[in-house]
């Protein structure tokens, strides 16, 4: 009989809580059951999920935490390992079997059945290493699982399989949030059993995945089928082809399983990390594919269903992980019912990362959850504690549908800040369901700098034509385009900016970045390039080359004119070049005011009351270099920068 891990015996939280992670997303009860932690050694644990008859959930969310070993980076027994690796999450439900098709010896195929159901909530592979640094709190990616409400309940076995659940440390939280869900779901079961290492030849030929014929639990309104499928290989990894699945011998829906790599938010890393793959990426989510069927299938009660890979290459190095599962819907809850989805950016979420931080342009996603319509809307959003705009959104939503919206926002808004902030959205309009028409995300500011001239560095490589550089203002109006560049040149650009928000955006069309490592010695060596920015002639940040398709940057400049036109009145910051204190000395000081040192970079290294005209602070525990000082007065802020010797 299987031992219950100690882990097990860890109850479940029930918290009224506002606030997961980065992501606020109603004041409703959540319930939160830790399952694996860094320290855990085993990846293969019983645990207890709640289990009322009587309670629904709006959503089940699972947070997927993932650090480097001993918070080091590198390889062998510390940092993050050097290969990557599947990991497959897997929940076991010894209520259901299994069954598959085997040989009985005499030339027939018939079902064998095995148990228990095994139900894959995570397709997952883990980072190539080789320096790799996931920093000390990790990487955390969201996954939402409210699908399998009808499993996640009572003691269940989880696994991580694959052969990456000990390549990094993993943490894995579940976060059921109380309330109506969209639809009830009535069940959900694996079309197949999941299977690992499948080959092309027995696919086409019904050895594995054989056409099955459902049925349809009563009640049922919808049903969805959801595919996740990895190819591995040399020929499964790199070679994209058209997957499908037929309902009823003659609707067939197709999908490539391809996932382009340069753009995934954990970059550099080692190994390949940037080539194009057969439904993964190293360091990142699965592909998922999903789609519905029709109400004239769902009629009649029952459906057949194949699967099958069109215009397969059998070989040796050919295999997939496949994983097909049905879900069966109740009626949507309501009629009306739009929410505010996810929130872009601003945000702190490991998906948006190569959005972020930014000050200008917040980009929202709103999704119609009910059964009607939606034409019209009213949405107010803003930093908390700042102004509230509200935007009139007018388009055409189908039920399950969303829409991604750009909004505008005032940049000073964003360049005040120096802090973590929150910004906030909502829905005002009244609709069936109003637990999900806010939502609230922590957000870090952009670097601030304070100067008068602006200097960008760009170096190319041997590929210059693939790269575009371009440097737009809070308007979105083009200040600087680079394009059709030289090889293996370097390009000065200096420019004049007034006080405000801007962004850099650095693309490469062969998504490849200003440099990959791999090259150097596979080919073609396209050598290395490089872009940095100089403010007033200091260096204040210099971009990762290693970037794949592209690198967004955005900060703020605040110049002395701009400073002098707001009214601070910081008179003097000496000894300057420091040593082990310096005296901050301004006029008129009134209460609740900061003082703040920041690195060029906009990293908060100290802050302190500045009381009086004249305040004394230690720069002993500075290493030397140069810093940001600000001060900050009901709204006014004034900067200089100064030397620690």
């Amino acid at each position: 009989m299987r031992q219950e891990s100690k882990t097990m015996q860890r109850p479940y939280i029930f918290l009224f809580i506002w606030m997961i992670t980065t992501t606020v997303l109603c004041g409703q009860d959540t319930i939160v059951v830790p399952t694996f932690t860094w320290e855990s050694e085993s990846r293969d644990s019983v645990f207890r999920f709640p289990d009322d008859p009587g309670q629904t959930y709006h959503k089940i969310l699972m947070k997927y935490g993932m650090r480097c070993h001993d918070l080091a980076v590198g390889n062998g027994d510390v940092g993050c390992r050097e290969w990557d690796y599947s990991c497959n999450t897997i929940i076991y439900d010894s209520t259901r079997t299994d069954s598959v098709l085997v040989d009985d010896g005499m030339g027939n195929l018939v079902y064998e059945t095995s148990s228990p159901v095994r139900y894959e909530i995570m397709s997952f592979v883990t980072p190539y290493g080789n320096g790799l640094d996931l920093g000390p709190e990790g990487k955390t990616w969201t996954f939402d699982l409210t699908d399998y409400a009808p499993i996640l309940k009572g003691k269940k076995r989880m696994a991580l399989i694959g052969g990456g659940q000990n390549q990094e440390e993993m943490q894995i939280t579940f976060y059921f949030i109380t309330g109506t869900p969209e639809r009830e779901v009535i069940d959900i079961r694996p079309i197949w059993p999941l299977q690992f290492q499948v080959t092309g030849d027995p696919i086409n030929e019904n050895l594995r995945f054989e056409p099955r014929n459902v049925k349809i639990p009563d009640n049922t309104e919808h049903v969805g089928i959801k595919s996740v499928i990895t190819g591995h290989g040399q020929t499964g990894e790199f070679t994209p082809f058209m997957h499908r699945l037929t309902i009823n011998n003659d609707r067939r829906e197709a999908y490539r399983v391809w996932k382009e790599c340069s753009n995934i938010p954990v970059y550099p890393q080692g190994g390949t990390w940037l080539l194009d793959r057969a439904g993964w990426c190293p360091g990142d989510p699965s592909q998922v594919n999903f789609f519905e069927l029709t109400a004239e299938e769902i009629s009649a009660g029952e459906f057949t269903i194949d699967y099958s890979v069109r215009d397969i290459v059998q070989a040796p190095d050919l295999r997939y992980i496949v994983n097909h599962q049905m879900i069966f819907y109740g009626p949507y809850n309501f009629d009306n019912d739009l929410s505010v989805h996810d929130i872009i950016r601003p945000s702190e979420r490991v998906e948006h990362a190569r959005f972020n931080p930014v000050c200008f342009k917040p980009e929202i996603v709103i999704r119609n959850g009910g059964s009607n319509d939606v034409t019209a809307a009213r949405i107010e959003y803003g930093i908390r504690g700042q102004q509230k705009l509200v935007y009139d959104w007018n388009g055409e939503l189908a039920t399950g549908d969303t829409d991604t919206i750009e909004l505008e926002y005032p940049e000073e808004e964003f360049t005040r800040l120096a802090a973590e902030s929150h910004f906030e959205v909502s829905i005002l309009d009244d609709d069936d369901y109003s637990d999900n028409n806010h939502m609230t995300v922590t957000f870090q500011p952009v670097p601030h700098y304070q100067g008068e001239r602006v200097l960008l560095l760009l170096t190319t490589n041997k590929a210059p034509k693939d790269n575009r550089l371009e440097l737009r203002n809070s308007s979105g109006e083009l200040l600087l385009e680079y394009d059709e560049l030289e090889s293996s040149r370097s390009y000065f650009e200096e420019v004049t900016l007034d006080a405000g928000c801007y962004e850099i955006l650095l693309t490469d069309n062969r998504d490849d970045g200003l440099y990959y490592w791999a090259y150097e010695t596979n080919g073609p060596n396209i050598g290395r390039g490089g872009l940095e920015i100089f403010v007033d002639d200091i260096s204040v940040h210099e971009f990762e080359p290693e970037f794949g398709r592209f690198v967004q940057f955005d900060f703020s400049v605040a110049t002395a004119t701009a400073v002098e036109q707001a009214g601070i009145e910081l008179l003097s910051v000496y000894p300057n070049p420091a040593e082990d204190q310096i005296y901050i000395e301004s006029t008129n000081t009134r209460s609740n005011t900061e003082i703040r040192i920041y690195t060029v970079d906009g990293q908060l290294l100290q802050r302190s009351e500045h009381t009086s005209n004249r305040t004394i602070m230690q720069t002993d525990h500075l290493k030397p270099g140069i810093y940001i000082l600000e001060l900050l007065s009901q709204g006014q802020t004034s900067r200089t920068k100064i030397v620690k010797q």
